[in-house]
Formats: structure tokens, C-alpha cells, sequence
């Protein structure tokens, strides 16, 4: 293990590599892949090298508690099925709640949300548990028009993806697969194995993309908003599909070490939402975002 490298080290080699073999245009089964993997990748690599630790531990007894509720909610998802119907947007709400004005909301889209019920928007929810697998929404009319965010298909997504994902033979990208692994590892002394990473993410990304094909389908909304897009590509190839637009909300501290949002290329970057709205004027300027987003500020 090699802990001489320092964070900006590792950063400049990922993307130059990234940029060597041009990983943005690798495509498989239907997915430009790299995508998909990027955040988890880099935050694995640096994890693995000591640099940077895990951003939210769960203890063992968090895990089975977070797994116990994914059952509940999905059980609960069943009977929410009917609630789904066309709305002007849908809103992917953050975990992250705290009690504003008696209710519990959002924090990031809390005002968002009050501006648009004033306009009589119609809008339907997906609404994500926080970080031990909780919800609070608590508002009657949410309720009614909102699905949880959990479904018994992640179980299958995560648990038992290999049961599945063996048909993904990357035939055409699995030569230069192997050679930027090998790359990592003459330059990280690191061994990531990208084959199974992407076999992993492309399964995902098919299988989470009928979901939300079918679902956009019923809902028909104008405008997805969102917090947080990496790990959401599957909803955005989904969107762009049908020329929905999706606006992600800025939810924390941007800088050019966030794989999420750091993407220093001359050319389009697949999945990314179609606007930002970010914090403030010095947000526009601390990373280079894909050319094909824009940013706006506390505007919406």
C-alpha cells in the first residue's frame, strides 16, 4: 500500500487517466459505464490508500436496522403504487430532514418546495430515507402524493447482482478495462478490479432504468429536481430519454477533489443533470463542471 501519495497525487492521476483513455465515451449493453462508476471508484481508491476515511460508518447494528426498515417501506411501497399519477414535477428529496415550521422537511429543497405549492404546482414525491433508513415526511398532503424511495428490487440490485450480471461479457470493452487497471496499479500500487465493478453497475443501471422508465411514464412531469445526481444516473438517462429536464439542488461543499462534480473535459459528460442550482457566485468558479450542464444561483 502506497501512503506517500497525497489526495491531489491521486486526484491528478485518476484524471489523467480518465483522460488518456477517454472513459467517457466506453460503452456497454447500452451504458456509457464510467459514469456510473466514478464517485465509488476514486472514494475506493482512496479509502484503500489511507487517505481519506469512510463519510458515514454504520456499525453492524445499523446495517441490520437500515436493512429491516429497506423490507418495511418497500412492503409499504405496495400499497403506495396508486398514489402515483401525472404531475407537473417530480421531486427526489434528500434524506437529510429536520423540523422547520412544525413539520419536518427537506433541508436543501424546503423553500423550493413552499414556492412552488404557492403556484399551484403539482407535485409528486419520491421521498429517501436518511442515513440509518428513516423517513419523516409527515405533511397529509405529501402523503398522498408520494412513493417512498425504497423498493424489494434493490435487495435483488445489490444482493444478489451476481446471480445476474455474469451475461454482461463486455466484449468490446474489456481489453481496455484491463489495461487502465493495470494502470492504477503501476501508478497507485492499488489492485481495483474494474471488470466486476462495471459488470456490477451496468445491471444496475438496466435494471433501475425500466423502473423509472415505467414511472416517468405515468407521472409525465416537466422538470425533475433533485439533491444529490451521482449514484441517480439511471433517473437522468430516464429523463433524457423523454426530454425531461433535471435540476440538481447543491446539498454541500463542492471542490475540484469531488468526483461528483469535477470533470475538467472539452466534451459532454453522459448522465449529468441539465442545470445546477448552486449555493452562490463562488460555487460557479471552484470546479470545472461538464459542458453540458449550467449553473445557476439561489434561482429557480
Amino acid at each position: 500500500m502506497n501512503n506517500k501519495l497525497s489526495l491531489k497525487e491521486v486526484r491528478d492521476i485518476f484524471i489523467e487517466i480518465e483522460e488518456k483513455y477517454r472513459v467517457y465515451s466506453l460503452y456497454s449493453d447500452g451504458v456509457y459505464f464510467w459514469k456510473t462508476i466514478r464517485f465509488e471508484l476514486f472514494e475506493y481508491i482512496t479509502k484503500s490508500l489511507g487517505i481519506l476515511e469512510e463519510g458515514h460508518p454504520s456499525s453492524s447494528k445499523d446495517k441490520f436496522r437500515r436493512f429491516i426498515l429497506l423490507v418495511k417501506y418497500s412492503g409499504l411501497n405496495i400499497f403506495k403504487r396508486k398514489n402515483v399519477k401525472k404531475s407537473d414535477l417530480l421531486i427526489l428529496t434528500h434524506g437529510r430532514k429536520q423540523k422547520i415550521e412544525e413539520e419536518y422537511g427537506d433541508i436543501y429543497l424546503y423553500d423550493i418546495i413552499k414556492s412552488l405549492k404557492t403556484n399551484n404546482k403539482k407535485i409528486f414525491f419520491i421521498d429517501r430515507p436518511n442515513h440509518y433508513g428513516k423517513h419523516y415526511i409527515k405533511n397529509i398532503d405529501e402523503k398522498r402524493n408520494m412513493i417512498y424511495f425504497e423498493r424489494f428490487g434493490h435487495i435483488v440490485r445489490e444482493k444478489l447482482y451476481k446471480l445476474f450480471s455474469w451475461k454482461y461479457k463486455l466484449t468490446e470493452t474489456k481489453q481496455i478495462l484491463k489495461v487502465i487497471e493495470n494502470e492504477f496499479g503501476q501508478r497507485l500500487n492499488i489492485h481495483v478490479d474494474l471488470l466486476q465493478l462495471v459488470k456490477k453497475r451496468i445491471f444496475r443501471f438496466k435494471f433501475e432504468k425500466r423502473y423509472f422508465d415505467k414511472l416517468l411514464d405515468k407521472i409525465n412531469p416537466a422538470k425533475i429536481i433533485l439533491v444529490v445526481s451521482y449514484g441517480k444516473e439511471e433517473l437522468i438517462a430516464s429523463a433524457r430519454d423523454r426530454r425531461i429536464e433535471v435540476v440538481e439542488v447543491q446539498h454541500g461543499i463542492i471542490s475540484s477533489y469531488h468526483m461528483g462534480y469535477h470533470f475538467p473535459f472539452e466534451y459532454p459528460i453522459p448522465y449529468f443533470p441539465d442545470r445546477l442550482i448552486l449555493f452562490g457566485d463562488y460555487w460557479k468558479e471552484c470546479v470545472r463542471y461538464p459542458i453540458n450542464s449550467r449553473q445557476t444561483t439561489n434561482h429557480f
